[in-house]
């Protein structure tokens, strides 16, 4: 359908900004492969976003299937049933080399709530984790 066809052009050209992110659009094919081989030293990209949406979340899936495509190892916190989130959110940062932000208006809010994306981005500071942001808000950068 069009709106399949419109999710994987849009989540194409995120999986192509976030892997262009180190090194410029016009070195984009060099930052693919420093993005793959930084990913296999230390672990994998985390992918954070606020996950209060289907839309949001499918976007997600969707750029990480592109991710893993192009052989970048990613990770996706995917609770199940019995799972806690906050324990795989820290699992997941803890081998990431980098993380991948779907950066709406919401997103690093504190919340009070739980694990939120404010925490990822206090790890991702304290540990100097690069951030490749994909913006998906008109206010940049966002101040939830």
């Amino acid at each position: 359908t069009a709106a399949t066809a419109a999710t994987a052009a849009t989540a194409t050209a995120a999986a192509t900004a976030a892997t262009a992110a180190t090194a410029g659009s016009a070195q984009a094919s060099a930052a693919s492969t420093d993005m793959r081989s930084a990913a296999s030293q230390q672990g994998h990209l985390l992918l954070s976003g606020r996950r209060n949406k289907d839309e949001i979340n499918e976007y997600m899936k969707a750029v990480k299937k592109q991710l893993e495509a192009r052989n970048v190892p990613v990770f996706m916190v995917e609770a199940t049933v019995g799972q806690s989130f906050a324990d795989l959110t820290r699992i997941g940062l803890c081998r990431a080399k980098g993380m991948v932000t779907f950066c709406t208006s919401e997103y690093g809010a504190y919340t009070g709530v739980g694990y939120e994306t404010f925490h990822e981005l206090e790890f991702a500071h304290d540990h100097r984790l690069p951030l490749f942001p994909i913006r998906l808000c008109e206010q940049w950068p966002p101040a939830p």
